[in-house]
């Protein structure tokens, strides 16, 4: 695994440098550092809902409601700070907490019917979007207060939400591979029946890869909110398929079991890059959403085929030899 990942990466790398030379040279703007932290700061928001579908791509679950759970907690918290509640802190809170209940129902209902995830997250995203179109009637959460904006203030030419992805980013590492929990992750994302066999609960490690998902996505609501400084409930539509893009360049194995944040990352930005060259070259806007189903066509496609080549190689089984007059045990 560790093999496929390393050279996805290399693949993304490369492809990354060659999208940005060529780029480069139909515009010389995209090389500025003002361009850089562009193509940073409107793909954070992205990062972080990435970081959240790479957990639960591992596990083998894909959640389609990113885009609604997004607006439900936008207009939210939104609506709330216009109200005077509470500190940033307070919010942020609430923002995560809005995202870890909106996911827990989505695991709870999974675990409960035992249907995909996919089938299931397709139902709460109508519910979702339908109950808070229902409750605003549709209206937009504007005019929302500088404790709020302010978090996209820049340290040093840096916006302070790229140290904040830094952080998740290295957190979601590390709870990944140096934890109980992110063994068990893999563990059940890749081989069930071997996970239940070690010890695993595999309904608990869905609930907390939900769960987990859902905080980050509170987050990624939060900046949201404060990056655009309005809310709507209808917004992010089709958001969903952008983040699930990221994730499966980055060559996370859609079945489960395989996947690394790094990778995600990489895949995050080779979007960021192929959107602001489009946008630079002049290239109509909407094209993007063609170029973003083709990306995931493509990179399934060829992780389809990675697979079929190593289902097709030949395995050569090495048995202990017999020793005569023992049992074996």
């Amino acid at each position: 695994m560790k093999k496929a990942i390393r050279s996805r990466q290399a693949t993304l790398v490369l492809m990354i440098l060659v999208l940005a030379a060529a780029v480069s040279i139909l515009s010389p703007n995209f090389r500025t550092w003002s361009n850089l932290i562009s193509i940073l700061r409107n793909n954070t928001v992205l990062a972080v809902c990435s970081l959240g579908l790479t957990v639960l791509v591992i596990t083998g679950n894909v959640d389609v409601s990113t885009g609604a759970q997004l607006a439900v907690i936008s207009v939210a918290v939104g609506n709330l700070a216009l109200q005077g509640w509470g500190s940033t802190p307070l919010l942020i809170l609430i923002a995560i907490a809005l995202g870890v209940a909106l996911n827990l129902l989505n695991a709870v209902l999974c675990i409960y019917t035992r249907l995909s995830a996919i089938i299931i997250t397709m139902g709460t995203t109508s519910i979702f979007r339908g109950t808070i179109q229902l409750i605003t009637n549709g209206s937009w959460v504007s005019g929302i207060p500088p404790k709020v904006t302010g978090i996209w203030k820049s340290v040093a030419g840096i916006p302070l939400p790229l140290f904040v992805f830094a952080v998740l980013l290295t957190a979601t590492w590390f709870m990944l591979t140096r934890t109980r929990f992110g063994r068990s992750i893999f563990a059940v994302g890749g081989n069930r029946v071997a996970a239940k066999r070690m010890g695993f609960n595999q309904d608990r490690v869905t609930l907390g890869a939900f769960a987990y998902a859902g905080g980050l996505m509170g987050i990624a609501a939060y900046l949201m909110l404060a990056l655009n400084a309005s809310a709507q409930p209808s917004s992010n539509n089709g958001y969903e398929m952008t983040i699930i893009s990221a994730v499966i360049l980055g060559g996370a194995d859609i079945n489960g079991g395989r996947a690394s944040v790094f990778s995600t990352a990489l895949g995050v930005l080779l979007i960021g890059v192929i959107s602001n060259g489009m946008v630079l070259a002049g290239i109509n806007v909407y094209f993007q959403t063609l170029v973003h189903g083709a990306i995931i066509v493509a990179a399934i496609t060829s992780d389809a085929l990675r697979r079929n080549r190593e289902s097709k190689a030949p395995r050569i089984d090495v048995q202990e030899p017999k020793t005569g007059g023992g049992a074996q045990s």
